[in-house]
This record gives structure tokens, C-alpha cells and sequence, in this order.
């Protein structure tokens, strides 16, 4: 419960979308008809998935599985097995052809009531109340889930009323990207009762295929909008959808292939060569087969880091410069947070990838995920940013609940049975008979020793940590810091951590560069002595140094370095670097000690062929700038990370930085 409550203490800047609970849906709810709702504590927002798995692996036997998330809860806490709810199980072997209202039918009950209020035993009588605000699953259940014809039909789109020509002898027509008027809920729910006023089921499929409605037992929820509570999910929709349809269908199968098998073959060694940091993993040696069985996390790897460097001196350019738009718009909208206007540029991007694919391929290329491209936007001004909805955690207990051992006899009933005493079992607490014996040590295991660090930021350009572990950082007072902009964000210090003392050489130059963001900094007070840090985790992200394990995330972006090694405080200039190592140090400021963390970075010279390959990658030297001030470098300038990949363009081996996504979209 407590868990729950956190969301109410955030703090978010205007524009920012963090989490769910900056969407429009979610503040919609605050208060319902004037009376608060989420506003108010014990009153939780429900997210409903379903989707099919194979609990067999050479058999075709189809189980489907209800899952339920509190959304509520933190982000990092969501999804978490421990927090899911199975609602139910779909038993197979084939799965429902037009809907499932017969397995949602209990559920909505249960939801009703919950929307009126439950009275629990807690601290006392408490009423809590519930409501399902959010749909998330794949094209297909979602129009069996929420009522809608089939992507297929002439009314394919659950979101607008764009009418696809076509039939089922010819192949649809999907193409035009023009904005149409949207579905509302009040239509939908208007063709459903007229679909059940029908006295014969011709008249009622000729009535479904009219309006491309179905009616579903969701409607049966008062305040439940059917067309605005299901979310079109990027991981299917953009990964193993146009990422996959347009590398497998339009490059590979194609009457005349544009790429070939030797061309395969060569885009593999090139990604074999490169070395990414292990949060991100290495493609498996699968593309010289035609990219067979990529997971969706892996079709999203390849599409945001490695393909405009494998493929930029093996795509004609025209291909090359359509796909680039999929890849820039992929890279704004998935970011784990993203500002409105960056939103706003992913979708044109997305938009100028359609429009210049069906100019380019033919507006038979085009499929029903193409035109769906069109309502990621509303999902995320909806529900807040991707990772807040998609399905990778869902897809994730499908795996799970896929590799359960059973006698296959009523595999469905073996599966809910085996996830609910699993869930019971992780629930308990731990035995306190011997708990002076083993305590500490499970306490030594889920803590962390090195510290960690809250990071707040006002809506002004400065930042501020406040104290916490017996540790604090300082106010940053200069410059238009790219800053944690959030508050939920932390710091954390990881080990090892040890006392060290820099080069008198580098003295002078740690010393400018506290000034260049600091006011009112006694330079005597720094000195070559401090405490050496190994990595850190930066809100869920860990930034490495050269010299430690996390040696591969130590590439890191920064709009910091000028010329000749001095300070740029304007923030124009991105450019790459190494970390060297990251020091903590204690620094009187107004006259009183605050604690400071820096990374030491050496910077890559600029190359005059910098944009050669086109964005979002660029060319650089592989040799270092020179030394100076910029040397040293606060946490809050670090803007993301890069893999380096080394390449031979016009005779001269160069540094080719590939950005990885952002996890705060500025």
C-alpha cells in the first residue's frame, strides 16, 4: 500500500512525461464528476493484458493468460512478477476467433464492485475502489478485448474512422496518412447496442463489418472508454512490426532484394566487431540467416544503434534516408522519460517514415502497423511515455509462465497453480527465529553501502541533491544544466571506493572547473585529494570508467568541452568522450562543505568529416583532444552514453559514435 502512495510526493516539471501519472488519462481521474478519485488514497488504476503463449514447444496449443497491474505503483516496481496479478487463464488449444467476453464476463463483475468500494480490515474499515484505465496488448487481442473488427477489415483501426478499401480476395489498402476523425466512446458504445438489437447473427456480422465494432463485456464498466483506454504498443507495432517488416519483406524478400546474402555477411562483421555495454547485449550471429528469431528487444537494439552504421555503405541512399526517419523517430519516442515537444518531433519523424515509404515501396507495401503509427502520440500524451505501457514485461511472464513443467493434462490449471504458489511462496517473510544469525547478511544483500543520492531540480536551470546516507551534493548555480529533471531520480555509488589523490598537473584545471559551475567556490578548499569511484547509477543507468569493469559504459555524451580543453557552459556542442574515473570531494561553497561527484573525461577530437554518415550517427577522430579544465565534468552534464564503433571511410580508420537511447528525452 504504502508503495502505492509514492506517486503523490513527484514532483515534475511542466512538459515532462515521467511516468503514467503525467498522462492525460491518469490526471483525468483525479476527480470523477467533481469527487475525488485518484486524488485520494486506497483508490487504485488497473492496466489489463492478454495475450497467448505455447506451453508446448513442438505442438501447436495455444493458452491465453489475463494479467493485472497496479499502476499505482512506481515504474521499476510495476511489473515485477511478485506484482502482477493472474487473473486468469484462456484455456486452448486454439484461441477465441472474435472476442472473449465469456472469460471477461467474472472480471468486469469484480471490477464493478471495486469501482463502487470495498471495505477492508486494514488499519480500520477502510473502502478502497478500483478502476481499469488501460488496456495493453497486441493488435489482435486488443480488438477482441476492447470490440473491434479485425485490422483486416475495412474498418481496421481501433483508434480512428479511416476506411481501408479493399476486400478479402484483394489485398487491403492501408496507405494514406492523412489525419481522420477520431472513434469516440460515445459512437462506440451507440453501434454495439444497435449490433445487439440485431435478431439474427447475419445481421449482426453485417452490422460488425459496417461500423467496425464488436460489442465486449468492457462496456459494461460506467466509466470504461473502450477506444481511448487501449494503447497501440510500440513493441509490436515499431519492432516486430515495421522494423521487421521492412528489413524481412522489403529488403531480403522481395522479388529484387536490395540487400543480398554477402551484404548479410558483411553487416554482421561489422556488428561483431563492436563492443556495447552488456545492458544493452550482443545481437546472436543470426543475420546471415536472414535476422531469424530475434526477440522484439533485440529488432529494438538493432534498429536504434546498430543499423545506420551497418547498413549506411550498403542501402542505396534513398532507402537509407527513409529508413533514417523510423530510426530518429524510434530514438525520440523510446526513452524511459520525454518531453512533450520531443514527442511531438518522434511522431514527425514517424510520419515522414510512412509518408516517404509509400512514395518510395508502393502504397501496397504499406501495412495496418504503418497507418497505427499515427496514435502512438495520443498513447503517449494518454499514459505518458512508452515504458510506462509496452508489453515487454508481459512478454516476459508469457516466457515464464510458458516454461512451467507439467504433465500436459489441464496445462491450465497446472500453470495458475504453480504462478499463484510461486507468488505465495516469494510473499513470506523470511524466518525470525535465527534472525541474529542471518540478518545481517540478508540485510548486507538487498542494501547498498556505497550510498545513494536524491536528486531534485526546481523548473528553474539549477539543481539541488538533497543530504541522504551521509552524503550530499551541493547547488549547481551555473549554466543551463541538462539536470535529472526529476525528482524520483537517483544517484547510487558503486563499489569499489577508495581514497586517491589527482595530478598536481590536473589541480589548476579542477579548479576552473568547479568555478565554471559554481558560485562563490573556495578554490582553496580543492585539492588533489578525494575519493576515487568506480561507476555510478544515474536513474537506472550505469556510467562506467575506463579502467573499471563497467569499462564498455564508460563512452559517455556531454555538452561541456569548448576548444583548446575549456569549458562551454552553453550547451551547443555534444561530443563524445571517455571516462576516465569519477571523484567525490568535499568543497566549501558559501562558506559551508557540500559534497561534489566529477567525471574525469578525455574528449575525441572533432573530425572535419563529423556528419558524413547523417544523424544520429557522427564521425570522429579516434585520437583525444587536449587537456584542460573541461577535463572535469559534473553528473548532471553526462547527456547519454554511445557504443564506439571503429570504421575505414575515404582510406582513414575514424571513430563512428552511435548514440543509445536516452533515458531522460530533454
Amino acid at each position: 500500500m504504502a508503495n502505492c502512495e509514492l506517486w503523490r510526493k513527484r514532483n515534475i516539471p511542466k512538459g515532462f512525461l515521467a511516468d503514467v501519472f503525467d498522462g492525460k488519462v491518469w490526471k483525468d481521474f483525479m476527480y470523477i464528476e467533481g469527487k475525488p478519485f485518484l486524488a485520494e488514497p486506497r483508490n487504485y488504476a488497473l492496466m489489463l493484458n492478454v495475450d497467448w503463449f505455447q506451453p508446448f514447444k513442438h505442438s501447436i496449443y495455444s493458452v491465453g493468460a489475463l494479467y493485472m497491474v497496479f499502476m499505482n505503483l512506481p515504474r521499476e516496481l510495476r511489473f515485477k512478477t511478485e506484482n502482477v496479478i493472474l487473473v486468469g487463464i484462456i484455456p486452448g488449444p486454439h484461441e477465441p476467433k472474435l472476442n472473449i467476453n465469456s472469460y471477461l464476463k467474472p472480471l468486469v463483475e469484480e471490477l464493478n464492485t471495486l469501482w463502487q468500494g470495498v471495505q477492508l480490515k486494514v488499519e480500520s474499515n477502510d473502502t478502497f475502489r478500483a478502476a481499469l484505465l488501460c488496456v495493453g496488448c497486441d493488435i489482435p487481442a486488443a480488438r477482441k478485448v476492447c470490440g473491434f473488427t479485425g485490422h483486416s477489415s475495412c474498418h481496421g483501426c481501433s483508434k480512428c474512422k479511416k476506411v481501408f478499401t479493399g476486400n478479402v480476395s484483394e489485398r487491403m489498402d492501408f496507405s494514406g496518412f492523412e489525419p481522420c476523425s477520431p472513434r469516440t466512446n460515445f459512437e462506440h458504445r451507440q453501434q454495439a447496442e444497435d449490433i445487439l438489437k440485431q435478431t439474427s447473427q447475419s445481421d449482426r456480422n453485417t452490422k460488425e463489418q459496417q461500423y467496425g465494432t464488436r460489442y465486449t463485456e468492457l462496456m459494461m464498466l460506467p466509466y470504461f472508454d473502450c477506444v481511448r483506454f487501449h494503447i497501440i504498443d510500440p513493441m509490436h507495432n515499431l519492432f516486430t512490426g515495421t522494423a521487421k517488416h521492412v528489413m524481412r519483406n522489403i529488403w531480403l524478400e522481395s522479388s529484387s532484394p536490395i540487400i543480398e546474402k554477402k551484404d548479410l555477411e558483411n553487416i554482421q562483421k561489422k556488428i561483431d566487431k563492436i563492443d556495447v555495454p552488456s545492458s544493452v547485449g550482443r545481437l546472436p550471429k543470426k543475420i546471415v540467416n536472414s535476422y531469424g528469431g530475434f526477440t522484439a528487444d533485440q529488432w529494438k537494439v538493432w534498429t536504434i544503434i546498430y543499423s545506420i552504421f551497418s547498413l549506411w555503405d550498403i542501402l542505396p541512399n534513398q532507402d537509407l534516408e527513409v529508413w533514417r526517419s523510423f530510426v530518429l523517430a524510434c530514438s525520440f519516442l523510446c526513452t524511459p522519460i520525454i518531453t512533450e515537444t520531443k514527442a511531438r518531433l518522434g511522431h514527425y519523424h514517424l510520419m515522414k517514415f510512412c509518408q516517404d515509404f509509400e512514395k518510395h515501396y508502393g502504397p501496397d507495401k504499406v501495412t495496418p502497423n504503418m497507418h497505427l503509427h499515427m496514435h502512438i502520440l495520443e498513447c503517449i500524451m494518454d499514459f505518458g511515455p512508452v515504458y510506462s505501457f509496452w508489453l515487454f514485461s508481459f512478454e516476459r511472464l508469457n516466457g515464464i509462465l510458458g516454461e512451467f513443467s507439467t504433465n500436459q493434462r489441464s496445462v491450465e490449471i497446472q500453470i495458475m497453480r504453480k504462478f499463484l504458489s510461486e507468488q505465495y511462496v516469494k510473499a513470506l517473510s523470511p524466518p525470525t527465529a535465527f534472525d541474529e544469525y542471518f540478518g545481517p547478511i540478508l540485510k548486507k544483500m538487498t542494501s547498498s553501502s556505497s550510498g545513494t543520492l536524491r536528486v531534485t531540480t526546481s523548473n528553474s536551470s539549477s539543481c539541488q541533491v538533497i543530504k541522504q546516507s551521509m552524503l550530499s551534493i551541493g547547488p549547481v548555480r551555473k549554466g543551463n544544466f541538462w539536470a535529472f529533471s526529476v525528482q524520483e531520480s537517483f544517484i547510487n555509488l558503486l563499489n569499489p571506493i577508495y581514497k586517491y589523490s589527482i595530478s598536481s598537473n590536473s589541480l589548476p584545471d579542477l579548479k576552473d572547473s568547479y568555478q565554471a559551475f559554481l558560485d562563490n567556490v573556495d578554490t582553496t578548499t580543492v585539492t588533489i585529494h578525494c575519493e576515487l569511484v568506480s561507476a555510478v547509477n544515474i536513474a537506472g543507468e550505469i556510467f562506467g570508467s575506463f579502467n573499471s569493469r563497467h569499462k564498455r559504459s564508460s563512452y559517455v555524451l556531454a555538452a561541456w568541452c569548448g576548444f583548446n580543453g575549456r569549458v562551454d557552459t552553453s550547451g551547443a556542442n555534444v561530443r563524445p568522450g571517455v571516462v576516465q574515473q569519477f571523484i567525490r570531494q568535499n568543497v566549501m561553497v558559501d562558506g559551508h562543505h557540500s559534497t561534489y561527484i566529477l567525471a574525469e573525461v578525455k574528449w575525441y577530437q572533432q573530425h572535419p568529416k563529423r556528419h558524413k554518415l547523417g544523424v544520429p550517427i557522427e564521425v570522429w577522430c579516434r585520437d583525444f583532444d587536449c587537456e584542460g579544465p573541461a577535463n572535469f565534468i559534473p553528473l548532471q552534464r553526462l547527456y547519454g552514453k554511445f557504443v564506439p564503433a571503429y570504421q575505414v571511410i575515404d582510406h582513414e580508420t575514424v571513430l563512428v559514435v552511435c548514440p543509445m537511447t536516452k533515458h531522460l528525452q530533454c
